[in-house]
């Protein structure tokens, strides 16, 4: 599916942007997205897939496999949102970004994936924040880079950390925070930290 699919897509994308810069004017989003409906048509009526199309092994055993593995983390997420580690208020810098910091209560944290997430509580402006880093002492532990945001709708708050090591003594969790708007500086909420299998 990604050589006979989603290849030739990005394939126009990229001609297409490269076209369109070379010539001076913005990418054509309308004639792409016909372009891209009809190779999606095309795609699904010619049956040609490449691979392997003969399934290998019992699909109710890998189901199954595939539950036990992920289950926690679909059932858990909104039941269970993690432990508040940190909070923030109006004193955040508007339109612009400052180190924060929040030490870590946890006695310690084991190899595995976490997920940070930044939950907008109250106020007239969103939170922005970047390059969320978990640091043992001055070693950075692990570090998720994006860029997100915080307010009446969320977009990219949650950053996943893979800890490679066990980090025995008290970590920080360290984030790039600011208001969204000029002069604004009303703007709350929390931050949690989930172990992705508990």
């Amino acid at each position: 599916m990604i050589s006979s699919y989603y290849l030739p897509r990005w394939e126009v994308f990229f001609r297409m942007t490269a076209d369109a810069m070379k010539a001076g004017r913005p990418l054509d989003g309308a004639k792409y997205g016909r372009m891209l409906d009809e190779m999606a048509w095309d795609w699904t009526q010619n049956g040609r897939i490449e691979g392997q199309v003969k399934p290998t092994g019992d699909s109710c055993d890998i189901a199954g496999l595939l539950f036990e593995k992920y289950a926690g983390i679909i059932l858990n997420r909104e039941s269970r949102p993690g432990d508040v580690v940190g909070m923030w208020g109006p004193e955040i810098p508007a339109k612009k970004f400052e180190v924060r910091s929040w030490t870590l209560e946890r006695p310690a944290l084991k190899p595995g994936g976490y997920i940070v997430t930044f939950t907008f509580s109250g106020g007239r402006d969103a939170l922005r924040m970047k390059n969320v880093r978990l640091l043992s002492g001055d070693t950075e532990i692990a570090a998720d880079r994006h860029e997100g945001w915080a307010g009446d709708a969320h977009r990219g708050n949650t950053f996943i950390l893979n800890v490679q090591q066990e980090v025995s003594e008290k970590a920080v969790l360290e984030a790039e925070i600011g208001t969204a708007t000029d002069g604004g500086m009303d703007s709350t909420g929390a931050i949690t930290l989930k172990a992705i299998v508990d």
